[in-house]
């Protein structure tokens, strides 16, 4: 009933539930990013310019990144600030490869109503807004993959059509 990926967290850090060895988040911001991160500044930067659009003064709903790629620097200071309690957080690489892999990006920024941050897509952190903004109601990740559940498409009929696009340029190819 969700949409799944072969993707799992990038660090077991980011389990939350430590009976199933899940990381497991409820009403979670999905941001997209179509690049490799290299630092955290900017993110942090546009994390705290939006946060009062969509966070609760605590900064208590949790975030789940998607990425082409991580530093491992970058990483371990998200890994360091949800270790301390001071950002939810759940980092995974964006599923395949090459071209396949900005396809599948656009279809988890459709199915969650994210845009996709990247300079391939003509946005970066410094010029996002909360629009850039993916909401689902559950997200379950493991250490092979990502299932979303209760994502925040923007409608059916455009999930319809993005459906039927999709399966087209497949029957084209094969």
């Amino acid at each position: 009933d969700g949409y799944r990926f072969n993707r799992g967290f990038t660090s077991p850090s980011f389990i939350t539930n430590s009976k199933n060895k899940k990381a497991e988040l409820e009403n979670v911001i999905v941001i997209v990013v179509g690049d490799k991160i290299t630092s955290v500044d900017d993110l942090f930067e546009f994390m705290e310019r939006t946060k009062s659009f969509v966070l609760n003064e605590d900064w208590s709903k949790p975030y789940l990144l998607i990425c082409e790629d991580i530093e491992e620097k970058a990483s371990n200071l998200l890994i360091y600030n949800k270790l301390k309690g001071n950002l939810k957080i759940a980092i995974v690489k964006g599923p395949g490869m090459n071209l396949d892999r900005r396809d599948l990006l656009l279809d988890i920024a459709k199915m969650t109503n994210a845009q996709i941050i990247g300079k391939e897509y003509g946005l970066d952190f410094k010029e996002a807004t909360q629009e850039v903004y993916g909401f689902a109601m559950n997200a379950e990740i493991d250490k092979d993959q990502t299932t979303l559940f209760g994502h925040a498409g923007k409608d059916l009929e455009s999930l319809k059509k993005h459906i039927e696009d999709v399966t087209f340029q497949y029957e084209q190819m094969n």
